[in-house]
């Protein structure tokens, strides 16, 4: 007689700097816990994010065999916010996976799983490189504003931050704008000599789209230590997602009194002043979740829900609190 298969859940957290994906037990054990390169489509396109896909599945199905039964898979990919996209995805995820259930949907979809332990309604606030709200109400339906990219949106995200700040070091060269510590932080950080050599730099550099944000880390230490104009750079930023968040709130059907708002994305990290004013304005209106555990979480738990196991129950339970204490800061690298 063949030994009994363990059953496992497959969930994968997809970005645009890299991929996660997390193979736990029946019971919540983590059995393959891997990282590989990003998998936006829109980034890298079809056929670089379906290899990477394809080769952390390789991996997963060559370390376990047969001595697993694969329940359901999850993916939680960025660029995943159009039906187009996601129907697109999905048919390929069904094919790379037959006969088992399947699910493809947005990272901020995982996100909201992840902080609220396999809830799936709520708000998502996404301020990273760029920056975007999701909306699912109770019914399952989703909603977004924002994601518009840097030329039409974005507000708010570290893109935004940079721009802004680069702005204000001009403004304050030519007298237009108050003195600020950006000026030598921001020549520091790019090893530059002087503004005339900034300039140089910002319009010179191909990709200048990918450098900008990186200023943004700058302004938000700036923020910490007092400096006014890198102060009045993160205000602006908070009114901006505050609006994000309001603005997905209207357009979704919530019968919630106090709606859950999971706060994700790098510049959302726990000692950012950007992420405690955002959570200090949303407070009073919203119930506020700080994203503390990893979003590949999430997608393990909604792989299992897939499965037709809800986390809800005390079974439930005891699968989350294990897999949250196996879950790694950091995964193994293919």
């Amino acid at each position: 007689m063949k030994p009994e298969r363990i059953p496992v859940y497959v969930g994968v957290d997809g970005g645009g700097t890299k991929t996660r994906a997390v193979v736990a037990s029946g019971k919540g054990k983590v059995l393959l816990d891997l990282t590989d390169e990003g998998a936006n489509v829109h980034r890298f396109g079809w056929e670089q994010a379906t290899k990477v896909l394809s080769r952390i599945f390789e991996h997963i199905r060559g370390a376990l065999g047969d001595a697993v039964e694969f329940r359901g898979v999850f993916l939680g990919l960025s660029g995943m916010g159009r039906e187009a996209d996601r129907s697109r995805m999905a048919a390929w995820l069904e094919c790379a996976w037959p006969g088992v259930p399947t699910r493809v949907d947005h990272d901020a979809l995982v996100a909201l799983a992840a902080a609220r332990g396999g809830e799936a309604t709520g708000i998502v606030l996404i301020a990273g490189t760029g920056s975007i709200a999701f909306a699912y109400d109770e019914a399952g339906r989703a909603y977004r504003a924002g994601g518009w990219g840097y030329l039409l949106g974005d507000e708010g995200s570290g893109f935004a931050l940079g721009r802004r700040a680069l702005v204000r070091v001009v403004q304050s060269y030519d007298g237009r704008g108050a003195p600020t510590a950006l000026t030598d932080r921001v020549l520091e950080h790019f090893e530059l000599d002087d503004i005339e050599a900034l300039v140089r730099f910002v319009y010179r550099t191909p990709d200048i789209l990918q450098r900008i944000p990186e200023v943004a880390p700058l302004v938000l230490t700036l923020a910490r230590e007092g400096d006014e104009v890198a102060q009045a750079i993160v205000a602006e930023a908070v009114q901006a997602l505050i609006d994000l968040v309001d603005a997905v709130q209207k357009q979704a059907c919530f019968s919630l009194e106090r709606v859950p708002v999971v706060l994700a994305g790098g510049l959302m990290h726990l000692d950012s002043p950007l992420r405690a004013q955002v959570q200090a304005a949303l407070a009073d209106r919203y119930e506020v979740y700080p994203d503390v555990v990893p979003p590949v979480v999430g997608a393990v738990l909604l792989a299992r829900r897939l499965a037709g196991d809800e986390a809800g129950n005390e079974a439930g339970s005891a699968f989350l609190d294990t897999l949250r204490h196996d879950i790694a800061v950091e995964s193994h690298r293919l």
